[in-house]
């Protein structure tokens, strides 16, 4: 199970806007998690929501790269926003 963003007083979207800056596939696949304090976000659009996952490690990273349909677009968040949605 991963660790995925759910603001109270936001939507995912407007949480990324604010805290992350895009990045492309490319640079998410090449940025180990943590390096720099910062963590690649993988926003996907499921339809009738969207889920923005957290790649806390780089297996987790790989797992989000996998080919599955969905649009997917990718953040690079520092781990002091992400902390109220990461393990202490």
């Amino acid at each position: 199970m991963g660790y995925y963003i759910d603001p109270t007083n936001a939507t995912k979207e407007e949480f990324l806007a604010r805290n992350a800056k895009p990045i492309t596939a490319e640079d998410a696949m090449n940025h180990s998690a943590g390096t720099g304090g910062e963590f690649v976000v993988c926003l996907f659009d499921n339809g009738a929501f969207t889920a923005a996952g957290i790649a806390y490690c780089d297996n987790e990273r790989d797992a989000f790269m996998h080919p599955c349909g969905r649009r997917k677009q990718w953040f690079l968040a520092p781990g002091s926003a992400l902390a109220p949605y990461m393990p202490k």
